[in-house]
């Protein structure tokens, strides 16, 4: 896990993986693998993380799929979701997301479930794979309050925290985004910095540059 996100500060966490062979190329539909996940179950993911993250990234979310299209998702209709994404012998843990479809219904140990399984998912993939040198993922972490700003609390990337941890990953690196606030409020007694989508329901970012 290297943490690390919006309007955030975080500390990280790597995990090595031992490989084993490489498992054959799964066959895609539309970016969409035709064995595993189904269209229906992308389409949920998709919707999922439009509100996680704020907009609609449909392209992009296939693109990283497509990156190991057999392995590393995970669709719960009603708790979340977790897509990993290869790059070289990286595979990079995000975009994660907690949703409750269940009007409130989902508890906090049923979620720990979710992320605990998911992690163990990648996991157990990576080692199928063959090539996978480690796992890493960017897990947001809120500033608090700094300068009379008050950042977004990122309250379910702590139980993330909990769970890599206890799946074996170790602290990486720190990194830190910047950003501006742009509104006033209460005569400048109290500012806000609004986040699109769900930051308090985000588990891991896909990446520093394209969240």
């Amino acid at each position: 896990e290297v943490k690390g996100g919006d309007a955030g500060e975080g500390k990280g966490n790597v995990r090595t993986v031992s490989t084993a062979s490489t498992t054959d190329p799964a066959t895609t539909l539309g970016g969409i693998a035709a064995d595993q996940t189904t269209r229906e179950e992308f389409a949920a993911l998709n919707a999922m993380d439009t509100v996680v993250f704020g907009a609609d990234r449909e392209t992009l979310l296939k693109a990283w799929f497509d990156t190991s299209p057999n392995e590393f998702c995970v669709v719960d209709k009603d708790t979340g979701y977790a897509l990993a994404h290869t790059r070289g012998d990286v595979v990079y843990l995000g975009p994660w997301g907690v949703v409750d479809a269940g009007g409130g219904k989902r508890n906090a140990t049923e979620r720990e479930k979710f992320v605990a399984d998911a992690i163990r998912k990648v996991e157990d993939d990576a080692s199928r794979k063959g090539g996978v040198k480690k796992l890493v993922a960017y897990v947001p972490s809120p500033l608090g309050i700094q300068n009379g700003m008050t950042y977004p609390t990122f309250t379910a990337s702590e139980g993330m925290d909990i769970a890599l941890e206890k799946a074996g990953f170790t602290p990486g690196e720190i990194t830190t985004r910047m950003a501006m606030c742009l509104e006033v409020l209460d005569g400048d007694v109290e500012r806000q910095l609004r986040e699109p989508g769900a930051p308090n329901e985000t588990l891991a970012v896909a990446s520093l540059d394209l969240g």
